[in-house]
């Protein structure tokens, strides 16, 4: 696998997930009996529908014990699954289940918690229920692209004209 380039979008990701990595994990796995872990998987959202027939992670954090053996499920593998599916549709899980259906594919994933805002794709496994995961996913999406926006303006809105590329 390609390791992704170091993007505003990946810098975006690893801050935020720094920022709010700790306080998920205290949240939804430390505080709620029961719950070992959870991950948080983000795509890279240079690998549209358009220029590419797979996905590709960016990142992902895993929440709670690292250790996959003692997982109940392999919430990786659920993450990546959401995160597929709401990749190749263009929507966030639980609105392909509620009004799209017709997109489902037979290798969905039957839970929501993947989340598609203007092709930042964020999907959550692991949590209490969907509606945690979906949550976490949706501020973990909202969050990167605020970054992503306040990192890019004063590029965007540089007076100068002479170097008219993103570096």
């Amino acid at each position: 696998m390609n390791t992704p380039k170091n993007t505003l979008i990946r810098t975006a990701t690893l801050e935020v997930f720094e920022m709010f990595g700790p306080l998920f994990e205290d949240r939804f796995i430390t505080q709620v009996e029961g719950r070992v872990a959870a991950v948080i998987t983000v795509l890279n959202p240079h690998h549209t529908r358009e220029n590419s027939h797979q996905p590709m992670v960016l990142e992902s954090i895993i929440l709670g014990n690292k250790d996959v053996s003692k997982w109940q499920h392999p919430y990786n593998e659920y993450a990546e699954a959401k995160a597929k599916a709401a990749w190749r549709s263009a929507r966030s899980n639980h609105l392909i289940f509620a009004g799209a259906p017709h997109l489902i594919e037979s290798d969905d994933f039957k839970f929501a918690g993947g989340v598609y805002d203007d092709g930042i794709v964020v999907a959550t496994s692991g949590l209490k229920c969907w509606e945690d995961d979906l949550f976490v996913s949706q501020v973990v999406a909202s969050a990167i692209k605020a970054h992503v926006i306040k990192t890019a303006n004063p590029v965007i809105n540089e007076p100068k004209k002479a170097d008219l590329f993103f570096r």
